[in-house]
């Protein structure tokens, strides 16, 4: 088969084989180009995933529900950079809107303890202990 010296290139063929590529030589360029192409709708799918992930905590507060149509169409039709651009600037926005201020479960034990989100239970009797 007749290929330009820019598609031998896309796939990897060397400079050497000429216009004319055999296929013979042609055939495992395109199963390995096909592994590649799989492997990239791959990531792609769950760089997209990560992408509404972060823009549903952005946009609603959670994980859970349905993102505006608009938005998912942008997000669908994102290419590579678009995608990474988008879920950087949604994971900003997240973390605005859940900032990174500590758990007061483990950092605030009085104000937990004021909220009645301690029962203090009572001190189990050892047999080693004498009151």
């Amino acid at each position: 088969m007749k290929l330009s010296a820019e598609l031998r290139k896309m796939l990897g063929l060397p400079d050497t084989i000429g216009e004319d590529v055999p296929d013979a030589v042609l055939l495992p360029a395109l199963e390995k180009l096909g592994v590649q192409v799989q492997a990239g709708a791959t990531l792609m799918e769950n760089a997209r995933l990560e992408c509404k992930r972060v823009a549903k905590l952005a946009v609603l507060g959670s994980e859970e529900g349905t993102l505006p149509e608009v938005l998912e169409a942008i997000i669908n039709e994102a290419d590579a950079t678009k995608l990474t651009n988008l879920t950087a600037m949604y994971t900003a926005q997240a973390a605005s809107r859940f900032p990174n201020s500590g758990r007061s479960s483990v950092d605030d034990a009085e104000a937990v303890h004021q909220a009645g989100g301690v029962q203090k239970k009572p001190l189990a009797r050892s047999r080693n202990t004498i009151f």
